[in-house]
């Protein structure tokens, strides 16, 4: 099956979670087809995205998987959200020492 990404006119992708129907047009004679309506997350259109049935694949609404493993998945939701404080000092250390981060990554 060909997997193909939806957009909207706008450009942006759409994921299952814009998805408002989903139509399946069966034909005796002829190819079949679905249709997607969808509403843009960026620009709050709807719009509807036609494509026949030979090349449907709804794993194409799938989000992109990460590259983050499960345990270090785990690691960060442990961590908590950066707070705004922690964002600050970042930048401050940036600001005094611009080579803070290459030490702070040799160890």
């Amino acid at each position: 099956m060909n997997t193909s990404i939806i957009r909207c006119t706008c450009g942006r992708r759409i994921f299952r979670k814009n998805i408002l129907q989903i139509s399946f047009h069966f034909k005796l004679f002829g190819e079949s087809f679905v249709s997607i309506k969808y509403k843009c997350p960026r620009c709050k259109r709807i719009g509807e995205y036609i494509v026949s049935e030979k090349e449907w694949d709804s794993s194409s609404f799938n989000s992109s998987r990460g590259e983050l493993t499960p345990q270090e998945i785990k690691k960060f939701k442990k961590m908590g959200r950066i707070t705004i404080d922690e964002v600050i000092d970042f930048h401050l250390r940036l600001k005094e020492n611009k080579n803070w981060l290459k030490e702070m990554v040799k160890g």
